[in-house]
């Protein structure tokens, strides 16, 4: 297994919560995750400007990726790795392999496996409450 290094160093959380994902948005704008705990007040956004690939998983069906991790973080970086391998299988190897970035997103339930040449910018928000 290749080596994910952890990525989220910047998000700064007050306390540990448990982040689960409520919303995926893909358009022109780019690629957005946005996640939240249901026992606190706060969100994480998660945005890639642009990205090559990705997949949403229930985290029960990757026992074996998130077995093999030496420790768990929210977002997780990897420059080599067998998704990487396997999109450049299939797009014909015309691409260069050494500026693609894997990057694995571990929520409570989900385990987000995103391809991009850049990284992504991660946001804590406040909930906003509406009555």
């Amino acid at each position: 297994m290749k080596k994910f290094v952890s990525h989220d160093s910047k998000l700064d959380l007050p306390y540990a919560i448990e982040l689960y994902l409520d919303e995926v948005r893909d358009n022109k704008n780019g690629l957005v995750f946005l996640f939240s705990d249901p026992s606190s007040k706060f969100q994480v956004e998660v945005k890639f400007d642009s990205q090559l690939m990705y997949r949403v998983s229930d985290e029960s069906y990757r026992l074996k990726r998130t077995s093999e991790l030496p420790e768990f973080s929210f977002v997780m970086k990897a420059d080599e790795s067998s998704f990487i391998d396997w999109f450049h299988e299939e797009s014909l190897n015309i691409y260069t392999k050494d500026r693609i970035h894997h990057f694995l997103i571990l929520s409570s339930d989900d385990v987000i496996d995103v391809l991009s040449y850049e990284e992504p910018s991660i946001t804590l928000m406040k909930f906003v409450v509406e009555f």
